[in-house]
């Protein structure tokens, strides 16, 4: 009771002091009257002041600081803007590199179809009958029809835009699935083009193997291929190259096969010129290519051919298919043809006592050109047979022995 009694006093002291009971005396034609302001009145108008000033200088702090208010929310509204925009190039940038990864996928496929279509390996023990086989003959979306819900994702990425109304994923992770997914194919893809480059590397082996004692090779057939520029023409289309996609050197396992497969392509292609047929029906060698006792000087002499002896009128055939471009007396060879297979390959038959062919006509393989005899010098009746590449003239007993795995590769491996 004291405390309250206390503060009671404090605040009628505090009354008495500030709110004393006032009296306003006014004086008006000689008469004096009076308004009396009583302590509470005093009270509730002061309050009522305060109360005005709160808020007079509230209004005044509000309205002084809207600006700044205001200009913050513009920055912040201005950021996210900026933020909206940036997330939209973001989506926009993921969605071009899904689509270019796709696009390159779809380029490296048609190369990977078109190799397997080719003859040279499409019968190729290594590639045929796998798997991943089917894999090189589908594209990026087929490749996924097993997985239903990964097939509906490619195709949405590559449909419209308004197919994304439907996901049920945010279009960010969308296309991060989408890159997984691509990466995969890509891996596939590099696994069969891997297959296809060790065949073609195979290939190439086998030819240089079969091709080894003789003077020709695949980088003497190559040079010889890209040297022919007779009847050839057309637009100027650069070769098909292959970039990097997923990592810096993903590509190079596509380089390497198209450097490979292009040399095998020449190499077979070249080869078709090869002189691989029987030079006569029936025949014996008498004379071999190199030096010799000339049969009529008794003395050393180089020999440049291969003597092969028969009975006259034995057949003489063509080695190869070509175009005649010598046929009739010439010195030595007596009646002699000669033959352009292409490619750098020539063949000659000489002595023969008939002739069949003339000067531009074009032969097969195994077609009879003439008959065995002995014109020109010669002891008695044979055909001297002559091999030249790249203009020069070589051993024929090499060529001979290597015509059957030849024509082998001639028919383009069907037999191996």
């Amino acid at each position: 009771m004291t405390y309250i009694a206390t503060i009671s006093q404090s605040l009628q002291a505090f009354k008495d002091r500030y709110f004393p009971e006032r009296q306003l005396f006014l004086r008006s034609e000689g008469r004096v009257s009076f308004v009396k302001f009583s302590s509470r009145l005093q009270i509730i108008s002061a309050s009522c002041f305060v109360v005005f000033l709160g808020w007079v200088g509230i209004s005044t702090v509000t309205y002084l600081t809207r600006d700044i208010v205001l200009e913050s929310k513009i920055n912040q509204i201005a950021d996210l803007r900026s933020d909206y925009q940036k997330l939209d190039e973001d989506y926009n940038a993921l969605d071009s590199d899904v689509r270019l990864r796709t696009d390159k996928l779809q380029e490296r496929q048609r190369y990977l179809e078109s190799i397997l279509n080719d003859s040279d390996v499409k019968n190729s023990e290594t590639i045929s009958d796998t798997p991943s086989d089917d894999v090189a003959k589908k594209t990026p979306v087929t490749l996924l029809k097993k997985n239903k819900n990964q097939a509906m994702l490619i195709e949405r990425l590559l449909g419209s835009g308004t197919a994304y109304a439907d996901a049920d994923m945010s279009r960010t992770s969308m296309r991060k699935s989408a890159l997984l997914l691509l990466r995969e194919i890509d891996l596939k893809q590099q696994e069969i083009a891997s297959k296809i480059l060790a065949r073609s590397q195979t290939k190439l082996a086998e030819i240089d193997s079969i091709l080894k004692n003789t003077p020709v090779s695949i980088e003497r057939l190559v040079k010889q291929f890209e040297g022919d520029t007779n009847g050839m023409g057309g637009p100027y289309i650069p070769e098909q190259g292959f970039s990097p996609l997923f990592t810096a050197n993903d590509n190079s396992i596509y380089q390497s096969l198209q450097n490979d497969v292009l040399r095998l392509d020449i190499a077979t292609s070249a080869l078709d010129s090869f002189p691989t047929g029987e030079p006569a029906a029936k025949y014996y060698v008498s004379s071999r290519y190199g030096n010799r006792i000339d049969p009529f000087t008794k003395r050393k002499s180089r020999h440049y051919g291969l003597d092969m002896a028969g009975w006259p009128g034995t057949a003489i055939q063509a080695t190869a298919e070509g175009t005649v471009i010598k046929a009739g007396l010439s010195g030595p060879y007596g009646r002699m043809v000669e033959i352009d297979h292409g490619n750098g390959f020539h063949t000659r038959y000489g002595h023969m006592n008939k002739l069949n062919v003339k000067v531009g006509q074009l032969v097969l393989n195994g077609q009879k050109i003439g008959d065995m005899g002995k014109t020109g010098r010669a002891t008695s009746s044979h055909l001297h047979y002559e091999i030249w590449f790249e203009g020069k003239v070589e051993d024929p007993l090499p060529f001979i022995k290597a015509a059957q795995d030849v024509r082998k590769i001639q028919g383009r491996y069907e037999s191996s």
